[in-house]
């Protein structure tokens, strides 16, 4: 049995959040799927929004619970489910067959005229000797992931040099870490007030021009790890006691629909119509929050026009 929905919402990160919103004040309320069940996405990660227009400086914690709340007031239920492939389908609302799309998950199917992706991204791996045998022990992508499972913070090696790296080495010192920021190249790629933040704080120890080459667990401590790494002066060693790597995201979004192309004439959307893609998961990246905010709004109005549009849906 297939559910039939108007709009269906594939995440409740920011951008899917603003959709969601903008529909309901449109009047076509969206199905909001996330697989976790909650408001946030990726934005619990952040250590301080301090650009979105009109609000005070806050942790990323305390945004996603703003955006909890905002929900509540619209009555915005979010339903669990991963969703696993979208699929080009003829279907049936109300009397007559139309054109739309087939949401895959482990709830089943459901059928909709159009489908927000505000799926986000999902991590770049280290590719290292050791890397992928201790993720998920010790080593994450995630510094959420990271906090909830390391009860105790000792010396932690966060490996990149972009922005996220930086965030969450801002992050890790709140929470009393001490900090060895690994960047391979000779400058990192984050720039601006984020790194002045990093090079105030004296938890965090910046080593540039330094990447790893191997990740094994510290015969000495049951609980640490050993990085091999290699720079200018050759090879060396770092202990840890845990690992945190941000070296790059990618989106997630062409998992889903094999072949999703943007429309070259507006970015959100595709040349598939009634799918739209918005945030991180069109940028293929991390992306800003008012950007994907502004993406999500964006949207909303293509999908709702898409909806009204429909011969199947005005009847």
């Amino acid at each position: 049995m297939c559910i039939n929905e108007h709009i269906v919402i594939v995440g409740a990160g920011p951008a899917g959040c603003a959709a969601a919103i903008q529909c309901t004040r449109l009047g076509v309320p969206p199905l909001v799927l996330d697989r976790t069940g909650q408001v946030g996405g990726l934005i619990s990660n952040a250590f301080l929004v301090e650009n979105y227009p009109g609000l005070e400086p806050m942790r990323g914690t305390e945004f996603a619970d703003r955006l909890t709340q905002h929900f509540a007031r619209f009555g915005i239920p979010i339903t669990r489910g991963v969703v696993t492939a979208l699929a080009r389908t003829s279907h049936q609302l109300s009397a007559l067959s139309q054109e739309g799309i087939t949401v895959c998950g482990d709830f089943g199917k459901i059928h909709a005229t159009s489908v927000i992706v505000a799926v986000g991204t999902e991590s770049v791996r280290l590719d290292v000797p050791g890397a992928a045998e201790l993720e998920g022990n010790g080593l994450f992508y995630e510094v959420r992931h990271f906090l909830e499972f390391h009860s105790r913070l000792g010396q932690t090696v966060v490996i990149g040099g972009g922005e996220a790296a930086f965030d969450y080495a801002l992050s890790l010192a709140r929470a009393d870490a001490k900090v060895i920021l690994l960047v391979r190249a000779p400058s990192p790629r984050a720039h601006g007030r984020l790194v002045e933040m990093v090079n105030r704080e004296p938890a965090i120890k910046v080593v540039l021009h330094t990447r790893p080459r191997a990740i094994r667990a510290n015969p000495a401590n049951c609980a640490g790890f050993v990085i091999e790494t290699s720079g200018p002066n050759g090879s060396s060693t770092l202990q840890a006691d845990g690992i945190l790597v941000a070296i790059g995201r990618r989106s997630t979004a062409p998992s889903l629909l094999p072949g999703l192309e943007a429309d070259p004439r507006n970015p959100i959307m595709t040349r598939d119509p009634g799918i739209f893609v918005v945030g991180d998961a069109r940028a293929g990246s991390l992306g800003q929050l008012a950007i994907a905010v502004g993406d999500g709004l964006q949207a909303a109005e293509a999908a709702v026009r898409h909806v009204r549009e429909n011969p199947a849906v005005r009847r």
